[in-house]
């Protein structure tokens, strides 16, 4: 097997073959894998789920490639340290996020400290909000602060003082 396995890493090294033409049982070598996507990091596509699942691995692919984040498990893209790490390598990588993470603040501001451009990988509520803005950043920055502000005159407004009851 070991034998099979260099040949296939020998191979792939050599650009002779795609990770689509290593076997299935070679797919999930962490080696095979990591050799294959200095070529091109969407052949990730083909390689185990539990290689899809391996954070190292998902890191080197997205700093290649932002987009190919969409190739990592749901585990990782649902991950909010995992997903700070990728936007931090290439802003784009936020196209890949699930769930409450389309919507994390520091996620999107990091994205679009990135490049501007990211804001079309955001989620389509955020898209809508930043559409017609000429300075992305900017305008997420504020919509950020208008927010913390509403929240804190909120908080004051339903701050309630117990009031005294004196004896007469």
């Amino acid at each position: 097997m070991n034998n099979d396995h260099d040949y296939y890493l020998g191979r792939v090294k050599r650009r002779e073959i795609l990770l689509q033409d290593v076997p299935y049982k070679f797919t999930g070598s962490k080696d095979i894998v990591l050799e294959a996507i200095k070529s091109n990091p969407y052949q990730i596509k083909d390689a185990s789920d539990s290689i899809k699942d391996d954070e190292e691995v998902m890191i080197k692919v997205v700093e290649q490639a932002g987009l190919a984040i969409k190739y990592a498990s749901e585990r990782l893209r649902s991950d909010r340290d995992f997903m700070l790490k990728a936007v931090s390598k290439i802003g784009s990588a936020i196209a890949g996020a699930i769930g409450d993470l389309k919507n994390d603040k520091e996620l999107i501001l990091v994205a679009l400290m990135k490049h501007e451009d990211n804001w079309q990988y955001l989620s389509k509520e955020m898209q809508a909000c930043l559409k017609d803005k000429p300075n992305k950043l900017e305008a997420f920055k504020i919509m950020i602060n208008q927010e913390h502000l509403e929240s804190v005159l909120l908080k004051k407004e339903n701050l309630v003082i117990p009031k005294k009851k004196h004896k007469i």
